[in-house]
């Protein structure tokens, strides 16, 4: 439980690290009505003189006032200065991504033995990647790395997935690896979705002509996998693309 409590910690300071680094200068102004944020800061000061002395996460960037205590409001106050001097935005970006995705990797190590003591910083990451770059995070129903039994997979998407288990989880599944494989299928944004209904090709199996399909497919697709390493990623594209073109002709 001691090591928990010290992960906890230094995951907190990572968290607080990157939110100083990437948001501009902060004041603070006294206001007599309390706001009502996002999701509160990881950490809460004892007292208000405390607050004017350490600079807090910002928990919402895009309102530009947030709750820090019922008397006092966090606001931005005007662009840095000298702008040569920042990272563009899209590395600030980049670099934001980086740590966030280390704080999730430590959090889902041991999400068995630490979820409660963790809850408040894993709500905190789930909220802001979902306010920043309208994003979900999705865990797998079982342990994904399985030497360890851990949670190390996770899928990070802002597109809508089908296919997912109980409680919104990514199936998985046995694979030529210590990972085990994660199943989903992605629902891509298209005007026709939205316009048009779009008709799925539909055949008589019964009808189907099974020794001349079989002959047909055999004639349009060969393939040898290696029993001694993982397929690229390319590799697997083109198998995919090959495979399903062979089915079409076939099924014709």
């Amino acid at each position: 439980m001691e090591e928990i409590k010290y992960k906890n910690k230094v995951l907190e300071k990572k968290i607080e690290m990157v939110n100083r680094g990437i948001n501009p200068q902060l004041s603070y102004a006294s206001a007599s009505i309390p706001r009502r944020d996002a999701f509160p800061p990881l950490r809460t000061p004892p007292g208000a003189a405390m607050l004017q002395r350490e600079f807090l996460p910002p928990v919402n960037s895009k309102s530009q006032a947030y709750r820090l205590q019922p008397q006092y409001h966090q606001q931005q106050n005007q662009p840095p200065r000298d702008e040569s001097n920042h990272q563009s935005w899209a590395q600030q970006i980049k670099n934001e991504m980086n740590d966030i995705l280390s704080a999730i990797k430590e959090l889902t190590a041991n999400v068995n033995s630490s979820i409660a003591a963790n809850k408040q910083k894993i709500d905190f990451i789930i909220g802001y990647l979902n306010l920043e770059y309208v994003a979900s995070i999705y865990t797998t129903e079982i342990p994904s790395f399985t030497p360890a039994q851990t949670f190390l997979d996770i899928c990070i998407t802002n597109l809508s997935l089908t296919g997912l288990s109980a409680g919104y989880k990514i199936t998985t599944v046995d694979y030529d690896s210590d990972h085990r494989a994660l199943l989903f299928t992605v629902i891509l944004p298209s005007k026709m979705q939205t316009e048009n209904n779009i008709r799925i090709s539909r055949r008589n199996l019964c009808a189907i002509k099974w020794k001349k399909f079989e002959k047909t497919l055999n004639a349009k697709f060969t393939q040898d996998l290696p029993d001694d390493r993982n397929l690229s990623v390319q590799e697997l594209d083109d198998s995919i693309i090959n495979l399903t073109c062979a089915l079409v002709c076939a099924n014709n």
